[in-house]
């Protein structure tokens, strides 16, 4: 009797944990952003001299994927609303695994994004010519749109311009960082 009592009790805490871990694993992989497959991106345009189109998403692994002139590019409405199709075709069109973030830290930067969302920008500040456009956004699962919304969090190049909320500002500061340490990206402050 004392033996299936243990085993019963084995098994529950076994369920438990189990049903722990992957409500958990839910949980930082999405945060308050549960359909977000796209977290963040990079992404330099210039058509100076030619047309360049690079750049690189963080997604809710934490992997940090690049690319370099897709084809058939979907760009988001003048609102920054994208379909998920959409979005996902353009993720599908990486080509280099540059590396992953460590999923705690993501989830941490990831509870930021809501607060980012429809922030006010800064007036633009103009820098120059023919340096091109370097962006960075983040991306909120908009469930009453049905599609994503890409925030512009700051953008700089031929004109500098930034989200003013302090989510949005953390997370530039995040997503510079990883740029910079990784030589993944041109920026100028």
């Amino acid at each position: 009797m004392r033996i299936i009592k243990i085993v019963l009790l084995s098994l529950t805490c076994f369920i438990f944990v189990v049903f722990a871990l992957f409500a958990c694993d839910d949980y930082f992989k999405n945060g308050d952003n549960p359909k977000s497959l796209i977290l963040f991106q990079y992404e330099y345009t210039n058509w100076a001299w030619g047309y360049s189109h690079s750049g690189w998403f963080i997604d809710n692994q934490g992997n940090v994927k690049g690319y370099n002139m897709p084809d058939d590019w979907k760009w988001p409405d003048k609102s920054g609303y994208i379909a998920f199709d959409s979005l996902i075709f353009n993720y599908h069109q990486t080509d280099t695994l540059y590396f992953q973030i460590d999923i705690l830290s993501l989830a941490e930067k990831t509870n930021l994004i809501k607060g980012a969302i429809n922030g006010e920008l800064s007036d633009k500040v103009y820098n120059g010519a023919d340096i091109g456009k370097m962006a960075l956004y983040c991306y909120y699962w908009d469930r009453k749109k049905n599609k994503y919304k890409r925030q512009l969090l700051a953008v700089t190049g031929d004109y500098g311009q930034i989200n003013t909320t302090s989510n949005a500002i953390q997370l530039t500061n995040y997503l510079i960082q990883i740029g910079e340490l990784n030589k993944l990206f041109l920026w100028f402050p």
